[in-house]
């Protein structure tokens, strides 16, 4: 019997990052077959979003040409259709990952009113992420 697949994405500026969390996802849901569609920047997410349709989002905050807060934000409302690995519609989770400025990240989403939003400050120990991510989505685990 196959495993149901479940889809993220994450954004992030750095090929390290980029490498390092697309190995780390699929370990933190090993019930699922996991795919991890990956973007450069903010300006992707909508389109990789429209495409994919992901359980789940885990982006970087500082980016160049968009950061993480406000490719959240501009997530067209057109955006339909989302359905979990269960078939039920859903608001896709979020995380926001940031180095430093954690408080100035928690700022800018209040007032861009995002839902569904969780943090992590950069850098974290791998224990930490998986348990986080984990946490945000448990009805994966």
């Amino acid at each position: 019997m196959s495993k149901p697949q479940l889809d993220f994405i994450y954004l992030d500026d750095e090929k390290s990052m980029r490498d390092l969390v697309s190995r780390l996802i699929p370990i933190s849901f090993p019930k699922f077959n996991v795919e991890v569609r990956m973007g450069e920047t903010g300006l992707a997410l909508a389109e990789l979003v429209r495409t994919y349709k992901p359980q789940g989002i885990i982006t970087d905050n500082n980016m160049p040409g968009m950061d993480g807060v406000y490719a959240l934000a501009n997530l067209p409302n057109d955006i339909v259709g989302l359905l979990d690995v269960y078939g039920q519609p859903y608001t896709i989770p979020k995380v926001l990952m940031t180095t430093g400025k954690l408080d100035e990240a928690i700022r800018d989403s209040e007032r861009c009113k995002l839902k569904d939003i969780s943090f992590l400050a950069k850098p974290y120990a791998i224990q930490n992420f998986m348990s986080a991510t984990r946490k945000i989505w448990p009805e994966y685990s």
